[in-house]
């Protein structure tokens, strides 16, 4: 399949952790009607994230145990584009401080792709951001 914009999602951390946790009843019809429609990507960051997050004992399982599983069950894919042009991208976002969801929107942006996602300061300012109600 080409990879074009409209083939492409991101998910954000919670969205993974949801999927991780079987817990699609986070989700709505639409939403997983997209996700079961389009190829499904994560920024590389993602994974440093969950490490971090395992680190400060927030979960139990390693980024790769959960990325596993999931590019197993869904064909989870990690984003290829370089880090320098995803920094590069995010130095436009100054409206968050959190370099992890920053670092996720300039790589989903970067194409202006679509990201779902739980965070509402994502979803205020990122206009390609879907919740997943």
């Amino acid at each position: 399949m080409d990879r074009t914009e409209e083939s492409i999602i991101f998910i954000d951390t919670h969205i993974v952790l949801w999927l991780y946790e079987n817990r699609q009843s986070k989700f709505s019809k639409k939403i997983k009607d997209l996700m079961n429609s389009k190829e499904v990507f994560i920024s590389p960051i993602l994974m440093l994230e969950l490490a971090y997050l395992k680190e400060i004992k927030r979960i139990e399982d390693n980024a790769d145990t959960i990325y596993n599983k999931l590019n197993n069950t869904f064909e989870l894919q990690i984003s290829p584009v370089r880090l320098s042009l995803v920094i590069k991208n995010a130095l436009n976002l100054s409206w968050t401080r959190d370099l992890f969801d920053r670092l996720i929107v300039a790589n989903a942006a970067i194409n202006r792709n679509t990201l779902i996602t739980a965070d509402k300061k994502i979803l205020k300012h990122y206009s390609f951001a879907l919740a997943p109600k």
